[in-house]
């Protein structure tokens, strides 16, 4: 199941085009992934060499996560 954040405003705040368009603006991507549960690909992936130049990947251990 996929965690939903919810993004609330402050009804005093003046919202910009900006800020409506990217809520999350002022976190980073890492924390952003971090917030989501993304799984950590470092050291955690196997690549398997398709046909015709494809690549497919396999994740090791699917309880490693970005710390």
């Amino acid at each position: 199941m996929m965690k939903i954040k919810k993004t609330t405003y402050n009804p005093k705040e003046k919202l910009s085009r900006e800020k409506l368009a990217n809520p999350y603006s002022n976190e980073s991507i890492k924390e952003r992934l971090m917030n989501s549960g993304a799984l950590s690909l470092k050291d955690n992936v196997n690549w398997i060499e398709q046909n015709k130049g494809y690549f497919k990947s396999e994740i090791i251990d699917s309880s490693k996560y970005l710390k």
